[in-house]
Formats: structure tokens, sequence, C-alpha cells
């Protein structure tokens, strides 16, 4: 008995299965892989625009608080200096209340 075997044959081999089967495998990984990187970019670039938002917004936050207790304070300030120069007008008028017993005197 002699067994004839052809080597035409259409049917897969167990050897053909497992080669697709680790082909569409690799295929899916790479795809797998492929897509969490793009999400991962997506979702850094994403956080570094927000961040980057909230930085800028905090910066300016900062910078209107500070700007706004100085002009405050100048604001202070300047009324202090207004009303110091009205006290020491009240004081002269009170020390030199009368031109005529000081007539070497000049004030500014």
């Amino acid at each position: 008995m002699s067994l004839n075997i052809s080597t035409n044959s259409t049917t897969p081999t167990n050897a053909d299965v497992g080669s697709s089967c680790s082909n569409k495998t690799s295929v899916l990984r790479v795809l797998l892989v492929t897509s969490l990187v793009a999400a991962a970019g997506v979702c850094a670039g994403v956080a570094y625009d927000q961040l980057s938002k909230s930085e800028a917004n905090v910066a300016i936050l900062t910078f209107n608080s500070i700007a706004d207790a100085a002009l405050a304070r100048a604001k202070a300030n300047a009324l202090q200096k207004l009303d110091a120069a009205a006290v020491m007008a009240t004081l002269f008028a009170w020390q030199f209340p009368d031109a005529d017993q000081w007539p070497f005197v000049e004030m500014a």
C-alpha cells in the first residue's frame, strides 16, 4: 500500500492556522499599542493646554491682587500726606496768627 500525499492541498494545515493566528495577534497588538500611544499623546496635549491656561490665570489673578493692594496703600499714603498737610497748615495758622506781628517771616 502506498499513500499518495498531494502537496497542492487547499485545506490549511495546523502550521498555517497557527501562523495566521500569530500574524493577526501581532497586528492587533501593534494596533493596540499605537492607539494607546495616540490616546496618551492626546491626553498629554489636553493636560498641558489646561495647565498652561490655569497657570496664566493664576499669574494674572496674583498680579491683579498685588496691584490692587499696592494701589490702595498708595492712595492711603497720599490721603495721609494731605491730612498731615492740612494739620500742619492749621498749626502754622495758630503759630503765626497775625502777619503784622511777624514782618520778617515768610511762609511759602
